[in-house]
């Protein structure tokens, strides 16, 4: 048998394919927020039924590319290190639990999240991309510390 090589070559024998697994039917819910700091903040949800979850974070507005079935990520909970879906979108979380806390983020800075549930991993994960579970949260100011003086005139 020949195949088309992805190059567009033609080879003599078939490589092996992967076979998506089934998609998950219901979606993490239930976004909340917790420990937000200066650069860090924690996003928690209640799973769904897939195997797993990919947590995909965006600065400044919404998450604007779901997962692509097939394909393989690299999460990283350092803001900006994980895999790049699309413009800005960024894997912070890749697995089965229920929360993560993503670090390297900016002060003052509204980030956005959307939980997509899978089944299967790497070639085989299929991702259920409908209606995913989303929500923002803006991180704190940076606190200011330092030696600061009155030039006040008055009575203290």
């Amino acid at each position: 048998m020949r195949i088309a090589a992805s190059s567009g070559s033609w080879a003599d024998t078939c490589e092996p394919f992967a076979v998506i697994d089934d998609e998950p039917t219901v979606q993490a819910s239930g976004i909340n927020f917790t420990a937000v700091g200066e650069t860090l903040m924690t996003v928690n949800w209640n799973p769904g039924n897939g195997s797993g979850r990919i947590v995909l974070a965006k600065a400044g507005q919404t998450v604007s590319h779901p997962p692509v079935d097939g394909q393989v990520y690299v999460a990283s909970s350092l803001f900006g290190q994980g895999t790049q879906i699309g413009t800005n979108n960024y894997v912070v979380y890749v697995g089965s639990g229920n929360s993560v806390t993503v670090t390297g983020l900016s002060p003052l800075t509204r980030y956005y999240f959307k939980i997509y549930e899978y089944n299967g991993s790497g070639l085989t994960a299929n991702y259920l991309t409908t209606l995913p579970d989303s929500g923002f949260q803006m991180t704190d100011a940076a606190l200011v510390v330092g030696d600061f003086q009155s030039r006040g005139d008055g009575d203290w």
